[in-house]
């Protein structure tokens, strides 16, 4: 994992794995990048979500259920938690995770299956979620306080086609997403 200024200068690896490493997000106090690893070395290519320091000076593992890839993960505003789906296997629906990045050895709790990341709200109350309904997904408001759900899912979109999600814009009004994710035919 390489980092570099926006400017171009300052190059330099903060991580190194054999294997695979899948930068999701930046925490937002720009101290730490999540990622999913994927270490060769280790047995039955265990998938770990790990937090690495924007500086290279240290790493965390989050304990989590499955060995599947975690994707799509992201901190929320206060830097308190982390959300982020993992896909059980092959053809079987995706299962929405918490975890408390400050307490690496608390597994991540489950908080919804057949559910989609997509970004937190701005106010870190709530999770913007997406269901898929045959070729269309469904985008819900998930409540959630202190890593549980503290609510029922709320729609706030009608039946549209969404791929893959890319987050809120900076004014935090639009969630902008990869459209297109089922083919027609």
């Amino acid at each position: 994992l390489r980092v570099i200024r926006a400017d171009g200068s300052g190059e330099r690896t903060v991580f190194s794995v054999p294997g695979w490493i899948w930068v999701s997000s930046w925490s937002p106090d720009g101290k730490w990048i999540a990622a999913s690893v994927v270490q060769e070395d280790k047995r039955d290519s265990v998938n770990e979500l790990t937090l690495i320091s924007a500086d290279g000076s240290s790493r965390r593992t989050i304990r989590t259920q499955g060995q599947r890839v975690k994707s799509t993960i992201r901190f929320s505003p206060d830097n308190k938690w982390i959300a982020f789906e993992e896909e059980p296997g092959p053809g079987k629906a995706p299962v929405l995770y918490i975890a408390n990045p400050d307490s690496p050895d608390t597994p991540a709790a489950e908080l919804a299956k057949d559910t989609r990341m997509i970004a937190w709200t701005p106010d870190g109350n709530a999770l913007i979620v997406a269901q898929d309904r045959g070729k269309q997904s469904i985008l819900h408001l998930l409540p959630v306080r202190n890593g549980k759900v503290a609510g029922e899912l709320k729609a706030i979109s009608s039946p549209m086609n969404i791929g893959r999600p890319l987050g809120l814009t900076p004014d935090q009004k639009l969630i902008h997403i990869l459209s297109n994710q089922f083919r027609d035919g």
